[in-house]
């Protein structure tokens, strides 16, 4: 699998992930079987901007040329 291809592929995953847990956790979460309190919705959030971000990171990189 070339590089670009797997950076497609984890920035699509991580902004999909990160979009949920950022703006909907406690329905996002609830689709595992789990319920979030106030901290747990808090915290989810604080992890879905990390993802959100990361995706971003990944999306920017695709196209950088291989060594």
């Amino acid at each position: 699998m070339k590089l670009s291809t797997y950076a497609v592929i984890s920035a699509i995953v991580t902004l999909v992930y990160g979009f949920a847990l950022l703006f909907f956790p406690v329905e996002f979460v609830r689709t595992y079987g789990s319920d979030l309190d106030a901290v747990g919705t808090v915290l989810a959030r604080l992890y879905g901007s990390a993802m959100f971000s990361f995706g971003i990171v990944y999306w920017l990189n695709r196209n950088v040329p291989e060594q």
